[in-house]
């Protein structure tokens, strides 16, 4: 039998061998503590050097594993002829922190990491109110991976992941590829989120109050400003989130936004359009002809709207508005945006100066 204790983490349990001493059979692990995770289980070693692993009980940090799910590499030592160590773990857990606050109930969970990277995993699991939650990776074409999330609480989930907190109730449908033939093993894909609503977003409520539009800043202040949809089309890759074309949807306001969220710097580089009393402007952009001359060519642009940047550090980005776009039909938009620059702005490359890639969560 054996005990460890260092700190915060505590394990005890029996190692058992084969009968004649040739070699570790398993350890059995009564308890480990370490932390929000309190589990007991085993471990087996394998005749390739991996290990199966399974583990049951009150509480498990799943963060950690987060983190690495998305800032794993590509092609790197695994082809230089060091596959690294494979592990095969399964979980029945009764609270799964998914972050600082949010946790998931009663959890099923298996998880496969073959060399430098998790190849495979499924967990499903509730919050505290019930609602579900299933996340899952497996194969797909070419040797690539799927990521799908889906969610009954997309708020719950964004702030779990550590995105964003601002976010309440909605329904949320993740679905991206990793390519990992391509060094850094870029994250392609597309979230979708329904029925959803914003409360106290700081960012959001200055860019409203620019344009004067009371009673959707105190909609933020109170219960929150209702949205039907949100679609962000994106890419992940080393660090930097590329957004394109993303666009959200309420009765009381609509925005467009396309640029890059540089995430190892935490800072922001985005641009697109603001559309007040959505549902009318919908309404009038779908009329033929006249519909395309009111809102231009960008989907979900609005007849009148304003056109937007975000740049700086990530809490506290600076926002501006073009005021010549404020009243104008959209084909007029895209004249007076004529002259805005599609690459990163200068400021953007001056706070980028200096800083180094150390990929981590986005927050807020």
């Amino acid at each position: 039998r054996f005990s460890v204790n260092a700190g915060d983490l505590s394990v005890n349990g029996a190692a058992r061998f084969a009968p004649d001493g040739t070699g570790l059979k398993k350890i059995e692990l009564d308890n480990v503590t370490y932390g929000r995770t309190d589990v007991s289980g085993a471990m087996t070693p394998g005749d390739d050097g991996g290990w199966t692993i399974s583990f049951y009980g009150k509480s498990f940090n799943l963060q950690p594993l987060l983190d690495s799910l998305f800032t794993d590499e590509g092609p790197g030592e695994e082809q230089a002829g060091n596959p690294g160590m494979r592990v095969s773990l399964s979980a029945d857990i009764d609270r799964v922190w998914l972050g600082e606050k949010e946790y998931l109930k009663k959890v099923m969970g298996t998880f496969l990491r073959d060399g430098y990277k998790w190849r495979a995993l499924s967990v499903d699991g509730s919050f505290a109110g019930g609602k579900r939650f299933k996340m899952s990776m497996a194969p797909g074409k070419k040797g690539n991976r799927v990521l799908s999330i889906k969610s009954e609480d997309a708020g719950a989930t964004l702030r779990g992941l550590g995105y964003y907190k601002y976010m309440v109730d909605g329904s949320l449908d993740f679905s991206a590829t990793f390519d990992d033939t391509v060094q850094g093993a870029p994250l392609k894909g597309k979230l979708v989120v329904k029925d959803y609503r914003i409360i106290e977003a700081p960012v959001l409520a200055h860019l409203v109050s620019i344009m004067a539009l009371t009673g959707i800043l105190e909609s933020l202040e109170g219960d929150g400003l209702a949205f039907s949809s949100l679609d962000v089309p994106f890419t992940l890759s080393k660090g930097v989130l590329d957004i394109k074309d993303a666009k959200a949807t309420g009765l009381s306001l609509g925005y467009t936004a396309t640029g890059r969220i540089y995430t190892y710097a935490q800072i922001i580089d985005l641009k697109g359009t603001v559309v007040p009393a959505y549902a009318l402007n919908a309404a009038l952009g779908s009329i033929p002809v006249l519909g395309t001359l009111f809102t231009g060519v960008e989907e979900g642009g609005g007849v009148f709207a304003a056109t937007y940047t975000m740049t700086g550090k990530l809490e506290k980005p600076k926002v501006s508005m073009n005021p010549l776009t404020v009243l104008a039909p959209g084909i007029f938009r895209k004249l007076f945006g004529i002259f805005e620059p599609d690459e990163k702005t200068e400021a953007t490359s001056e706070l980028l100066d200096g800083t180094t890639l150390s990929p981590e969560r986005p927050v807020e």
